[in-house]
């Protein structure tokens, strides 16, 4: 299991369309978490991050879509079904071994937490 601190919730869609840009790092037991409104298909990028990225889509019922690895300055990572949450986290070997793993995650707001399991 994977556990992270959500560091972020990003909700509106000026949040939502630079997430992790200009970033120089982000912590590493940190997350991104990007909430929407109704479920849709997602289609997320790199561009202006200084970093490798692992993005999780997830669907209404926490189910895990997706996940893809990023580079800086990519494009066209969409979500299979529609998703209403994403889940951004800096690249470790550690994480992905985890994600690869998983098929289902759990927030925990009140500790700013999510579980992949």
């Amino acid at each position: 299991m994977l556990t992270l601190k959500i560091k972020d919730i990003f909700s509106n869609r000026t949040e939502q369309t630079y997430g992790l840009m200009y970033k120089d790092e982000y912590e590493k037991d940190c997350c991104a978490l990007f909430s929407f409104k109704e479920p849709k298909v997602l289609n997320f990028h790199t561009a202006n991050c200084k970093f490798p990225i692992l993005v999780v889509y997830l669907r209404d019922d926490l189910s895990i879509d997706s996940w893809y690895l990023m580079y800086p300055n990519e494009s066209g990572f969409k979500s299979i079904k529609p998703c209403k949450f994403a889940v951004e986290m800096e690249f470790d070997k550690h994480k992905l071994i985890e994600l690869k793993q998983s098929v289902m995650t759990r927030f925990d707001l009140k500790d700013k937490t999510i579980s992949f399991y």
